[in-house]
């Protein structure tokens, strides 16, 4: 199975929990991110979030403990090279 999971995870346990129930399945874990202000953006532009949402969560987005294996700037990036680096990691050539 190939799954994509959009969260934010904002505690060790449950990040212990996680690894656990998946220790045998091969994981990719993806930091995505850009400024605040264009989240602040986005967030407006797409009007289907609770504006401020961004602003109280951008500190839950600092990684836990180097949980993530690679980050990707969806502000500095394309969507597309963006995936193309991650493509790169799965394949494991970064």
């Amino acid at each position: 199975m190939n799954v994509i999971v959009d969260t934010v995870i904002d505690e060790q346990e449950w990040l212990d929990e996680i690894l656990d129930i998946l220790h045998d399945c091969p994981v990719l874990f993806v930091h995505v991110t850009c400024p605040l202000d264009e989240m602040k953006r986005r967030e407006k532009e797409r009007g289907d979030r609770l504006v401020g949402l961004a602003k109280e969560q951008i500190s839950l987005l600092c990684p836990l403990d180097n949980t993530y294996d690679i980050s990707v700037d969806t502000y500095k990036n394309t969507h597309d090279e963006c995936a193309d680096r991650i493509m790169i990691m799965l394949n494991g050539s970064e």
